[in-house]
């Protein structure tokens, strides 16, 4: 956050938002949200935030096909998924960072955002907070696996709402895939 920032400004933008800003462009770089055509998002509009500048780094050593994959356009690519906010007080663009774009899951052929799913998770009643990760499953090559807190059985009920026909059953902290054949993580195999 910039040293300068008002108390008003600093609720507004850290404290009583949804998602909290991470700041703005340091001073010699320049950052941008961009969508998928490489142009430039509005404020407000979600994209990904890339930045060029004096001190971006400039290659990936010995690996020439992921720098032009990370900076094409004459952007570095960040892979931070977000959005510009622009402070209605001091007109300052703000960046705030939704997700990453390679944060997915396949499940049952559906690419989903573990942020998504999360924020979702957020939204329920008596949820403190939630973390998503997709995790090997023998049953179906991947799965949902979530902590939620607390777990109840209304809890479970409005979860399986959001979550859907994609998500496992039951939802609850490490839940399995709901299977019969599969009613937890495989055992490990002993090494002897």
């Amino acid at each position: 956050m910039p040293r300068d920032v008002g108390d008003a400004a600093y609720r507004r933008l850290l404290l009583d938002a949804d998602i909290p800003t991470v700041g703005v462009a340091v001073p010699g770089n320049e950052v941008a949200v961009l969508g998928p055509d490489g142009s430039r998002a509005r404020p407000g509009e979600p994209g990904e935030i890339c930045m060029r500048g004096h001190n971006v780094m400039s290659r990936y050593a010995g690996n020439e096909e992921a720098t032009d994959e990370a900076f094409a356009g004459g952007w570095f690519h960040s892979g931070d998924l977000g959005q510009e906010v622009v402070d209605e007080e001091t007109g300052r663009t703000y960046f705030v960072i939704t997700g990453r774009s390679k944060n997915i899951a396949k499940v049952r052929g559906e690419a989903v955002s573990l942020e998504e799913m999360e924020r979702a998770l957020r939204r329920l009643p008596g949820v403190l907070d939630a973390a998503c990760a997709a995790v090997p499953d023998p049953c179906s090559a991947k799965w949902w696996r979530w902590p939620c807190t607390p777990p109840t059985r209304s809890t479970t009920t409005r979860c399986a709402r959001i979550c859907g026909p994609t998500s496992p059953r039951p939802c609850s902290p490490l839940a399995s895939c709901g299977c019969r054949r599969c009613p937890g993580p495989p055992p490990e195999r002993s090494s002897g």
